[in-house]
């Protein structure tokens, strides 16, 4: 206890002490970085060097946008959060930085976040991957999450201790990996852009450490510019079912709670767009 009273108290201190050895990831889609919840609640004035991946069609910056404390990589071809998660695994190996921070662009951190993650650290010294609570605006849980049939189910959990990564599996922004950890599992899948990736990645993670501990902070996920175009969720949904298909089925079982998840994401976007274009396209972007 006064261990913690001390690093708590000691937060200016202990942000200059750790800091410099966390490598933040933040995974932009046609938005501009200083735009993004992400940036504005965690990174900026933070004095971290930072990767920003861009997936957008169009690249959202220059190189000459950024200072020195920002590397800035643009994917074209979108190769998704896997990818980017990836090469920054690399360059946070090559560059002597212990710790991976996974971001995408949505989330609402807590103004005392880098310290609580230090902290966190600095008290569970053989933990290798931390993450925080994650609720939506309204206060719904988002984060973590237990499966069931293959569906994410988010549950409440206290934090400040530990769990299984057998039982409950936190979504991928905010997880704060051990970078040795990280590349020792391989990594993200990179054939699984999006969808199911944190399962496969924690999947890959809990071979190796089954441990896992939530921290003392609650992170905010922002849906409010949720895509509304049923064109583009059309083409959102048929990579969603190749993920899907994609996924590992060891048996029967697996085979139907993979396609009770697709069935299930086809009939909320039915109604919520009043199109059933979304389950002609199970037969054609599933099962082919």
């Amino acid at each position: 206890m006064h261990q913690w009273l001390l690093y708590k108290h000691l937060d200016i201190k202990l942000i200059g002490f750790g800091i410099m050895n966390i490598f933040p990831v933040i995974v932009i889609y046609n938005q501009k970085l200083y735009g993004t919840k992400t940036y504005l609640s965690l990174l900026k004035g933070s004095n971290l060097q930072v990767l920003v991946y861009d997936n957008s069609p169009v690249a959202m910056h220059k190189m000459s946008d950024f200072g020195r404390e920002i590397i800035y990589k643009h994917d074209k071809d979108n190769g998704g959060v896997s990818k980017a998660y990836n090469y920054a695994a690399s360059y946070a190996r090559e560059h002597g930085f212990d710790w991976l921070l996974l971001l995408d662009q949505d989330t609402i951190f807590p103004e005392d976040s880098l310290s609580q993650y230090i902290n966190a650290q600095h008290l569970n010294p053989d933990i290798r991957l931390f993450a925080p609570v994650i609720k939506h605006l309204d206060g719904r849980p988002f984060s973590p999450t237990k499966s069931f049939l293959k569906h994410a189910n988010p549950v409440e959990k206290h934090p400040g201790r530990r769990y299984s990564l057998s039982h409950i599996v936190p979504v991928n922004t905010g997880m704060l990996v051990n970078t040795e950890a990280f590349l020792l599992v391989k990594g993200y899948d990179e054939m699984l852009p999006l969808d199911f990736s944190d399962f496969k990645f924690i999947n890959r993670f809990a071979t190796r450490y089954n441990l896992f501990f939530l921290v003392e902070m609650v992170c905010y996920q922002d849906f409010s510019n949720e895509e509304q175009d049923t064109d583009k969720l059309v083409k959102r949904f048929e990579m969603f079912c190749k993920s899907a298909r994609y996924c590992k089925k060891d048996n029967f079982y697996d085979s139907i709670c993979f396609f009770y998840v697709v069935f299930r994401r086809a009939i909320g976007l039915s109604l919520r767009t009043r199109n059933t274009i979304f389950l002609k396209k199970i037969s054609s972007h599933y099962f082919s």
